[in-house]
């Protein structure tokens, strides 16, 4: 089936010939244009002519402007100029901008559908006024606007109405001298200047034309401005109209055929008639995919089966569209295409506020609202510095400089990083400098950008379109600040004005339109006809697109002044998608089925429509994942030869490989975890974080108690003196300050402010310190023997292997003539201090009680070096205002020696470590997938 655009160009150049040159054809936009001449070309039969003239609307009237269009940021600070003139408001501009958008679309649409500025701001101060200041209006719109004032007559004291009621009375003002403001500059918006060429033609002003006829071309629902331009080119020169309502689909809606098709083909009626339409089979496909992504991945296997061949003709590329109603789908749709798809047009606006250059500068910024000064020095927060030397972009500017600085600050514990270390070269200097002014944080991002413009490869096309469009934001600020001298209170203001400028602004992707696969959005689809045609994002939410009424303007008012409506909206998208459709082939509607967070995956409207109302044959099909658990398999390692060979490293003497108390519990829990730990020396990658470890908090613990005792070793702690050192904050604040230093900061021997959560765990365990001593002192008078007391010895099992065994003790001290080997426990014990059987002690378990396995392991060690009869005892806090427990009972007895369970301890622990080190014994998972839970090596075992 011919195309509309081919229709109009076999009528013209079969009527006109070679004088088709001389017509002027206008489109509702450039890209209509472009493809009208191509179709040209394709029925051109004689000799060579020159092609006609092509306009967008906007061009048209682009010709008999006297005015230049303005930047969008432009028009913004100038009106934030006059907005102050006239409310004598102190507000600033980043607070007026969400208000300042919204005037400035109101003052186009007033200018666009010309309506009279005076009536629509006019402050009604009695309600009888309306029936004589709007007697040319409808009954029923004089009561709209009747309903609108009387909300506000009497005078409402609400702040809310009162404060729009003060601002409706201004808008009138406001537009006035805006647009005064504007023409003095030469420049304007693009209501403003269609008003102004409007009014010329209205007062019969002889605009210079050098056609032989003015064509009008697939235009739709008219605005004023459009139809003004019309009516004046069809009474001063020969003009014709054509509207593309050969659409069944279209003709089949009375509502759409009331509202704009009778009265624009009787208003501007055409002077050739074209081919009838006629029914156009359709092969209709719709597709529901439970992902947002999943539908670009649907979109590559539809054009995957369509395209089989990479040398197939790329005519068939240009018969083909894929329309995205959601601009957010462009970028993983570029990454679905098939590979023989070599040529690919995109003609469509992509968010800047998306883009990675745009995401990089939103870190930057978070990074410059961390920067702080201390007493020491300026720092700034880790969080902040970390994702940024981690960005590709920094990663090309300065890679050996990011990676060296982020190990430091990860080895070192820089919650606060110092300034200085992060001046490593040119770009990270710049990158990690403290805006402190206005002016600085404007010239702050100009120069990041310059110095990305140099390590951006020229062959990342994108990023440098991005960083483009970022700069020319950046820019265009400066320039407006500089022009207008609005002074922005403080950097932080810069910070959220960027971010809405940015906001506003979309990257135009535009390509070759004569060439390649199309990608477009809806708009952009205006006047085009295809053979295939995919929509994915085909959802009521999408399509017709959801409008924001972000306006001052209430529904009623505009109603009753023509101002546009969602409803108006909704049918521009009606018209769009069913002109589109009616000469496609093959059409495919993706969507998402999802039904989450607050929003319902439902389908389009369109869909019910050409289901029920149209009743269009269609395919449905449901596109599914298969997400099935994966069947966990039992891990199991034998201990071949080079297992052997590495276990029989614990059994040299050199004792350079030893098994420690934890090692041997991690063994009992789960032999895989020993083995994937102990034996290969596998391990987390650590990562950097404020919040303290259990670990952590023991060491810190172990440590101050360590220094705290260590003066007195081998000497009587009495009470008197347990007393004078709980009184000695300062030592004890002193012995927190290093262990902080060394175990949290990693930075051992340096001094270090602490605060915040630091200096909050610091006084807690400073609580824990306490409550120790005082304990202490109950049990005073003991004698100190040591503290962390380091053993290295060997184990002997009954078939004669020795195990080289490796213990720290926490603290050794002497009463009443029996050693006490105490263990601080400043975590949660698993199961109390009592247990019933000694298996327990080696059956693996989360509720075993790992930390009497341990103490009894320290005791042994103890007792063969040293001959003395021992006492196990373990500090477990269980609440921090308890005194702590210390002794173990097994079966309801206290323990008050080791040597009464030694025995049977000991030999199940040598059998323990007999199974460890047995050939045929392989490495299996624990049966309990409980203590599988804090696991570092889950994800390996899948479980």
């Amino acid at each position: 089936m011919k195309s509309f655009l081919r229709q109009i160009a076999e009528q013209y150049y079969s009527a006109y010939g070679k004088e088709v040159s001389n017509f002027c054809f206008v489109f509702p936009n450039k890209r209509a244009g472009l493809f009208f001449k191509k179709e040209l070309s394709v029925v051109l039969t004689g000799e060579p002519i020159f092609m006609p003239a092509t306009l967008s609307i906007n061009n048209l009237l682009q010709v008999y402007a006297d005015l230049e269009q303005a930047e969008h940021i432009t028009l913004l600070f100038q009106l934030y100029v006059v907005y102050q003139n006239v409310t004598k408001s102190s507000e600033s501009f980043d607070n007026f901008y969400p208000l300042g958008e919204m005037m400035l679309k109101d003052f186009n649409e007033v200018d666009t559908y010309l309506v009279d500025v005076h009536q629509i701001f006019t402050h009604i101060s009695d309600l009888k006024e309306i029936d004589t200041r709007f007697d040319y209006l409808t009954p029923e719109q004089i009561e709209v606007i009747r309903h609108f004032w009387s909300h506000f007559l009497p005078a409402d004291e609400k702040v809310l109405k009162r404060s729009y009621l003060n601002l409706w009375q201004s808008l009138e003002t406001i537009y006035t001298q805006f647009q005064t403001a504007l023409a003095e500059r030469k420049i304007g918006y693009e209501g403003m200047i269609s008003r102004r060429v409007v009014e010329r033609m209205k007062r019969g002003d002889d605009l210079k034309y050098d056609y032989k006829g003015v064509v009008f071309v697939g235009f739709n629902a008219l605005n004023p401005i459009e139809k003004e331009v019309m009516k004046y080119f069809k009474k001063c020169v020969n003009t014709d109209f054509y509207f593309d309502y050969q659409s069944p689909f279209l003709n089949g809606n009375d509502d759409f055929v009331r509202q704009y098709i009778k009265e624009n083909q009787m208003l501007f009626p055409s002077h050739f008639e074209l081919e009838a339409a006629v029914d156009v089979p359709h092969n209709v496909e719709v597709v529901s995919v439970a992902s947002k992504i999943g539908q670009a991945k649907e979109v590559y296997r539809i054009l995957n089966k369509l395209f089989i061949d990479k040398n197939q003709n790329e005519a068939s590329y240009i018969r083909t569209a894929v329309v995205l109603p959601d601009e957010q789908l462009l970028l993983p749709l570029l990454h679905s295409i098939p590979q023989q798809i070599d040529t690919i047009n995109v003609t469509m606006g992509f968010p800047l506020a998306q883009t990675p250059i745009a995401g990089f500068m939103q870190k930057v910024v978070e990074m410059q609202k961390t920067i702080r000064r201390t007493k020491q020095a300026e720092t700034i927060y880790y969080k902040t510095v970390l994702p940024l030397l981690r960005q590709p972009y920094v990663l090309l500017a300065a890679n050996k400089e990011a990676d060296e600085i982020k190990r430091e600050i990860e080895e070192k514990n820089f919650f606060q990083v110092p300034v200085e270390l992060l001046h490593e070269g040119d770009f990270l200097t710049l990158l990690f400098n403290k805006c402190t002014t206005v002016e600085e944080t404007v010239d702050y991002f100009s120069n990041i950008i310059q110095a990305l413009e140099q390590v951006i490869p020229l062959s990342n096309k994108m990023d440098r379109e991005y960083l483009f469009f970022y700069r020319k934001a950046v820019n265009l600020l400066k320039l407006n600040m500089a022009e207008t001298q609005i002074e922005l209170q403080n950097v932080s203001t810069v910070y959220k004005l960027l971010r809405q400028i940015i906001g506003s602004v979309r990257v135009p992707f535009e390509g070759e339109p004569l060439a390649g696969l199309q990608i477009m959005g809806v708009l952009e689809t205006r006047l085009l006809d295809f053979d295939t045609v995919i929509i994915p994002s085909f959802n009521d939410d999408m399509l017709p697109k959801k409008q924001q009424n972000d306006s001052l303007i209430p529904y009623g008012i505009r109603k009753v002044f023509g101002l546009p409506t969602y409803e108006d909206s909704e049918a521009v998208f009606s018209y769009n998608f069913y002109r589109l459709i009616y000469r496609a082939k093959n059409i495919y509607l993706i969507y998402d089925s999802r039904n989450e967070s607050g929003k319902m995956g439902e389908i389009s409207r369109f869909y019910y429509q050409l289901k029920y109302l149209y009743e269009l044959p269609m395919t449905e099909r449901t596109v599914t994942y298969e997400v099935a658990a994966r069947q966990s398999e039992a891990i199991s390692i034998p201990k071949d030869e080079t297992i052997c060979a590495m276990l029989a490293k614990f059994s040299d003497s050199d004792l350079k490989k030893r098994l420690s108390a934890s090692s041997i519990n991690d063994y009992i829990n789960c032999p895989l975890s020993f083995y994937f730990g102990r034996v290969l020396g596998l391990s987390e990658q650590d990562e950097m974080s404020e919040m303290m470890e259990a670990n952590t908090f023991g060491s810190i613990f172990h440590e101050v108690m360590q220094d705290i005792y260590k003066p007195y070793k081998n000497e009587i702690i009495t009470k008197v003196l347990l007393s004078e050192i709980i009184k000695n904050d300062y030592k004890i604040e002193s012995c927190l300050m290093s262990a902080f230093a060394k175990h949290y900061f990693k930075r051992a021997n340096e001094k270090i402010e602490m605060t915040g959560y630091s200096l909050l765990m610091a006084r807690i365990i400073k609580k824990y310190v306490l409550k120790t001593l005082h304990f202490d002192k109950q049990r005073a008078p003991f004698t100190f023997l040591e503290g962390e007391q380091n053993i290295l010895t060997q184990i002997s099992l009954p078939n004669g292997q020795k195990v080289n065994v490796k213990v720290i003790i926490d603290r050794v001290d002497e009463k009443d003539g029996l050693v006490h080997i105490i263990d601080y426990k400043t975590g949660k014990v698993t199961k109390g201090l009592t247990f019933d059987d000694m298996a327990e002690l080696f059956t693996a378990s989360p509720q075993r009680p790992k930390e009497i396995m341990q103490t009894f392991l320290y005791s042994m060690i103890y007792t063969q070096q040293y001959k003395k009869e021992i006492c196990p005892n373990v500090y477990s806090f269980k609440q921090l205002k308890d005194l702590p427990d210390i002794s173990f009972s097994y079966q309801k007895e206290e323990i008050l020696k080791y040597s009464t369970v030694a025995e049977e301890y000991e030999r199940l622990l040598k059998s323990c470590l007999e199974k460890l080190f047995d050939k045929s014994v392989p490495f299996t998972q624990t049966e309990d997938v409980e203590n599988c839970k804090y696991c570092p090596f889950i994800k390996i075992c899948r479980r």
